[in-house]
């Protein structure tokens, strides 16, 4: 059951030291109680305070983890309050999401260390051809898999969990707004960005107009002399019978090899959006019928005449 109730005023906090009356040093301070026995929120909650206060408050965390048994307490129990804070319980619940959210992430982890897309997408053929797993098995193989990876990379892997969730409960507003403009039925986690491709070393922008046949052709082996002689960077230049204006880049890095490397990417992950795509039934619906809300097409309103 779904509590809608808001913030309540059910607690009168007072000070032992007297530094919560009026005059005193914590006069309006205010404070949020937690009831340790009954809400099944307040533990992660506070598990997740010791995580945040261990460095400077140490003494405190280990009093706090020492009652409550709090050490005792998974890392996946403490990560379910944050879930549902920044989710939901439906979204956070939603087996779809939470697999393409966990996808994403694995592969920002390996593309950090040096996997490429190429690799990656020689890895999803390989595992898609293959029968598919037992989910608590693989699971098990994930943990193992990713314990590994890290012992090869030097990372402290509780370290890097506990530090990454005490970050992401700072994050639950954005996190928020983040979810609420994903693309609707897509596993992205936002609309992708368009990418431009990939150009060659050498890339000569120009406009040459000329009176006649004869003198664009002029003009364009002048322009072919001035390249072959690295006369050509940025500007405009002109006669009697033609004129032009030019801008040569280059790009010192590329190469014959890496631009066709950039290029098959390129048109590899374009067929793949494309492939991914859903169809959008709401504008193909609008432009062939007409929309119902502006009242257009076949749901325009119609005068009915009486005989």
């Amino acid at each position: 059951m779904i509590d809608q109730r808001g913030l309540m005023r059910k607690f009168i906090v007072t000070r032992v030291d007297g530094s919560s009356f009026p005059g005193g040093k914590h006069a309006h301070c205010e404070y949020f109680v937690m009831d340790l026995n009954h809400d099944r929120h307040a533990l992660p909650a506070l598990a997740a305070y010791c995580v945040d206060a261990a460095a400077e408050r140490p003494a405190l965390v280990a009093d706090l983890r020492a009652r409550y048994a709090l050490q005792s307490l998974s890392f996946q129990a403490r990560v379910q309050p944050w879930l549902i804070a920044c989710f939901g319980e439906m979204i956070a619940g939603d087996r779809e999401e939470r697999n393409h959210r966990f996808l994403e992430e694995s592969l920002e982890l390996v593309q950090s260390l040096g996997c490429t897309a190429s690799e990656a997408r020689q890895l999803v053929d390989y595992v898609f051809g293959r029968p598919v797993g037992e989910p608590k098995q693989e699971s098990g193989g994930v943990s193992v898999t990713h314990a590994a990876l890290c012992l090869a990379n030097g990372i402290d892997m509780d370290a890097a969990a506990e530090a990454e969730l005490a970050r992401v409960w700072t994050k639950v507003e954005a996190i928020r707004a983040k979810q609420a403009a994903k693309p609707k039925h897509s596993p992205l986690p936002a609309a992708p960005a368009e990418s431009a491709a990939p150009r060659r070393a050498f890339r000569l922008t120009l406009e040459l107009h000329a009176d006649t046949r004869e003198d664009l052709v002029h003009a364009l082996e002048d322009m072919a002399f001035r390249v072959a002689t690295d006369d050509v960077t940025r500007g405009a230049s002109g006669g009697c019978r033609s004129g032009a204006t030019y801008e040569l880049s280059v790009d010192p890095d590329q190469t014959h090899d890496s631009y066709f490397a950039s290029l098959r990417e390129y048109l590899s992950v374009a067929a793949m959006q494309k492939r991914e795509q859903p169809p959008d039934y709401e504008a193909i619906e609008r432009e062939h019928l007409g929309d119902p809300e502006g009242k257009t097409g076949i749901y325009a309103e119609r005068e009915v005449k009486n005989d």
